[in-house]
């Protein structure tokens, strides 16, 4: 009964890994955030016709979201590999290009002067080498969309590479000075990157 025991232990391992989403990198703690998603279409459930988007590869395009795809980039919506729900948007590379990249992006107005905001995004990824995935918040100051007077970058502290089942990542910012009425946040495949990226559940909260 020993060596059985040992001979079956695995299997259960493995059908556990593929169907449950991997430990999430935890945010800071003792923040209190509510629970209401700023963002709209955070699923990628809801879509149009893709008549004059470029930027997206297929027949539809997710509402809500703007898009920038690098030459040697793809990104499009799949119906096959969401974590929840029927949708999905996944980013593709196959060749290192030093000066292409390939983001979605929303913008948010926030009324709540001097908070944090929390973003987070649930990510596959499939053999991504190079500089890897990255998510973004940038805040814009009284109306102006031009230049972000706060900026704050997941890669720059938590790059994401390699291969890995669904994985919440999450980005916190410090309080934002309270001139910031507008929140734009990305999600992102950065330059010199190859492999597959799967988002799905991206949302967006604010402190209470």
């Amino acid at each position: 009964m020993r060596y059985l025991w040992i001979l079956l232990l695995p299997f259960p391992f493995l059908i556990h890994s593929c169907t449950e989403p991997e430990e999430p990198i935890m945010p800071p703690q003792g923040i209190s955030f509510n629970t209401q998603n700023l963002l709209q279409n955070g699923s990628f459930e809801l879509s149009v016709i893709n008549s004059l988007n470029t930027a997206i590869t297929g027949d539809s395009i997710p509402q809500m979201w703007n898009a920038l795809t690098g030459p040697t980039y793809e990104t499009r919506m799949v119906k096959d590999s969401a974590l929840d729900g029927q949708k999905a948007v996944s980013i593709t590379s196959n060749w290192v290009d030093p000066a292409a990249l390939a983001y979605l992006y929303q913008d948010v107005s926030i009324s709540q002067a001097g908070k944090k905001v929390r973003l987070v995004a649930k990510i596959r990824s499939e053999e991504v080498e190079g500089e890897g995935l990255g998510l973004e918040i940038q805040g814009f100051a009284n109306g102006n969309k031009d230049t972000p007077i706060y900026v704050q970058k997941l890669e720059d502290t938590t790059p994401i590479k390699g291969s890995r089942g669904w994985t919440e990542f999450s980005l916190t910012t410090t309080s934002l000075d309270p001139s910031v009425s507008t929140i734009r946040i990305f999600i992102k495949m950065l330059r010199s990157t190859t492999g597959r990226a799967y988002f799905d559940q991206i949302e967006l909260f604010v402190e209470e």
